[in-house]
Parts: C-alpha cells; structure tokens; sequence
C-alpha cells in the first residue's frame, strides 16, 4: 500500500474518531438546557416558601418531585415519582435573602445517593438545577415545570 493511500485512512479514521466523539457528546447528557431561561438578576424581593408546594415534572421524562409541606426548620416533606415512588432520603430548602434552594436526596433501588440541588425561580415558576445521578458519577442541568391543575 502506497503512503498516500495509508495517509488518507488514517484521516478517515481520525475523522470518524471525531465524529463518534462529537455525536457521543451531544447525545450523552439529557440536559434540557434549551428549556432553561437565561439567568437574570433576582429582585430583592423575599420568597415565600409556600410557593414551593405543589407536584413538578420534569420535561424531559416522567420524573415528578411533589412537595407536600415545608417545616421552619427547613425540612420539607416530599415524595418522588419515576412514575413509580423512589424513596427521599433527605429533603430539604434553605432560604438566603431572595433565593430559595431546595435539596433532596434519593435512597433506593437504582438511586443509591442520587441528589437534586435545584433553585426556585419565580419568574418562570420552575425548579431549575443540577441532578447527580450517583451510578453514573455525573452531573446533569435540569428543569422541573410545575404541573399546573385543571
């Protein structure tokens, strides 16, 4: 085989390396950042916890957080669904100024530490954050939508 015809495969397989990467990439991650409305600057107006209550969905799948109660100790009583309930292990909020931060941790089969650490935005009226999947060792943005009643 001639140098020029060994050069050309060798591109082609440094090419298709490439691609794969590229197409591994894209697809590795189900962030729905596309969903996830730019930051903006927060108004310094103090959050009311009760805002918090209600069922919220994940627009990428059937994952549903529902928030039930929030206690003063910053607590929360929460359930969560994949559609089947998955035990919380923790489930928590904290309060600073004009943000409100939720953190849940997940123990059961399949979730053994899985976290949500996610922040309330009012404006859009969304959970929006990072969720570590404890298997895989990754984080990933996410987005809950509240689940609106008919």
């Amino acid at each position: 085989m001639s140098l020029k015809i060994k050069s050309c495969i060798i591109l082609l397989i440094i090419t298709v390396l490439i691609c794969a990467g590229i197409i591994f990439n894209r697809f590795s991650d189900f962030e729905v950042s596309k969903d996830v409305p730019k930051e903006e600057e927060h108004t310094n107006q103090r959050i009311d916890i009760a805002a918090l209550i209600g069922r919220w969905q994940r627009p990428d799948g059937g994952y549903v957080i529902a928030i039930l109660k929030s206690h003063a100790d910053g607590k929360l009583d929460a359930a969560y669904y994949n559609p089947s309930p998955i035990n919380i292990a923790r489930a928590e909020f904290l309060q600073k100024e004009n943000k409100v931060s939720i953190f849940i941790e997940l123990r059961d089969d399949g979730y053994p530490g899985s976290t949500y650490n996610l922040d309330y935005d009012p404006k859009h009226d969304i959970l929006i954050g990072t969720y570590f999947h404890a298997t895989l060792k990754r984080n990933f943005k996410i987005i809950f939508r509240r689940v609106k009643k008919d």
